[in-house]
């Protein structure tokens, strides 16, 4: 869920009748795009794909109703893969769901210092949700919500002028 690891090795295999998971996707039809998005539960989620992992998460960006999901994917810091969103370029680990940033130093004179490494926010910013694939190459994802954790993309997941907007930047992508 939000709080652990949303990816999904290509080749494991596992059954996925345990727990809430639906079927979300096809290896085959991932394969096409690396990016599926679609409309579960009410949210407005993405498949991803990136270096042979499966990652699933909210499309629209907890920032301010982006479009997250249309944005470019890149490791930050090695082995943590982070998709940026097109409008106001925050990086969100496609992991975790945190936000990363570069904390700067600054001096008395109130210069910078220094920029500090890419490191994780403290709190979760995007909702990501386990995947799991089984034998058949069919994508399930368990979209269960818990009530404990809310998260900042859980405000614009399931608003229809945000999905509005979302797929209006699909089709322009697209051209």
């Amino acid at each position: 869920m939000a709080s652990g690891s949303s990816s999904t090795s290509i080749p494991k295999k596992i059954n996925a009748k345990e727990g809430n998971f639906v079927k979300v996707a096809t290896l085959e039809g991932l394969q096409r795009e690396n990016r599926l998005h679609l409309k579960v539960g009410g949210r407005q989620i993405s498949i991803l794909r990136y270096k042979e992992e499966i990652y699933c998460m909210d499309s629209i960006c907890y920032h301010t109703g982006g479009p997250l999901t249309l944005g470019d994917i890149e490791e930050l810091v090695p082995g943590e893969p982070c998709i940026k969103c097109p409008w106001h370029s925050h990086p969100i680990s496609l992991k975790t769901g945190k936000k990363y940033s570069k904390g700067v130093e600054f001096d008395s004179n109130g210069k910078v210092k220094r920029v500090k490494a890419w490191a994780p926010g403290k709190r979760v910013a995007q909702r990501c949700f386990q995947t799991r694939i089984d034998s058949e190459g069919n994508i399930f994802a368990d979209i269960t919500l818990s009530d404990e954790q809310k998260v900042g993309s859980d405000r614009y997941a399931t608003d229809e002028r945000a999905a509005s907007c979302f797929s209006k930047a699909l089709e322009q992508k697209k051209k």
